[in-house]
């Protein structure tokens, strides 16, 4: 069964294009993980400091190699998530 997430996020007062960059260099490494089927990133019109992340993995599995990956712990980790209020992520189920 799918692996479907829906993250939403707000960069820390004016880390946003940190946070815009971390998530634009996170794209391509992220849509080469095995079991990938989407990952779009989107940035709100009117609040340039708030994101969200649309994925779709194969499965758990897929997931969970994306998230144990050098891309993950190197960008996500380490720029993303450290330069962002906490973050909610939203597990879907496709109807």
């Amino acid at each position: 069964m799918a692996a479907i997430w829906y993250v939403k996020m707000t960069a820390k007062e004016g880390e946003e294009e940190t946070v815009w960059d971390g998530l634009q260099r996170l794209v391509e490494p992220a849509r080469a993980v095995d079991g990938c089927e989407i990952f779009e990133v989107h940035r709100e019109v009117e609040d340039p400091r708030r994101f969200s992340i649309y994925e779709v993995w194969r499965d758990h599995a897929a997931h969970d190699v994306h998230a144990a990956g050098d891309h993950f712990r190197d960008i996500a980790k380490a720029i993303v998530i450290d330069h962002s209020e906490p973050m909610e992520s939203i597990e879907l189920e496709r109807v």
